[in-house]
């Protein structure tokens, strides 16, 4: 993980520390004081656990998992509003046809709506 650390030191009490961490091809560089070296080490000491790793794994499959649902749901709900304005312009068309005079097995026939259906928009 961590292939390269140097830290720099200046005079004074604000001690500039220059901080170049190096994990999977990522490189950033850092500039702070005392505390971040602190920081970093503290940071390195929890993060080289693995027990905190294979609760981060946890956590990020966890929101991984969420996102999905809800993209899921998202979708589904997308879908049966899509399903449902079909059916009520179906059901439109069958009112219009009736409307004109048509014979209701032809009506249902056409517009894919099944005969009991047709039959109730007749009363």
């Amino acid at each position: 993980m961590r292939e390269n650390c140097t830290y720099g030191s200046v005079r004074g009490s604000r001690q500039a520390v220059h901080v170049t961490i190096n994990e999977e091809r990522n490189v950033e560089t850092v500039y702070s004081t005392a505390v971040m070296v602190q920081a970093v080490e503290a940071y390195h000491s929890i993060s080289a656990s693995e027990r905190f790793r294979e609760l981060e794994r946890m956590r990020a499959r966890a929101r991984h998992d969420e996102a999905n649902a809800l993209s899921g749901a998202r979708y589904e709900g997308r879908m049966e509003g899509h399903r449902e304005g079909r059916r009520e312009e179906r059901t439109e068309i069958a009112k219009n046809m009736l409307a004109e005079g048509m014979n209701a097995n032809i009506v249902a026939r056409l517009s894919r709506l099944t005969l009991d259906e047709v039959l109730q928009l007749v009363e």
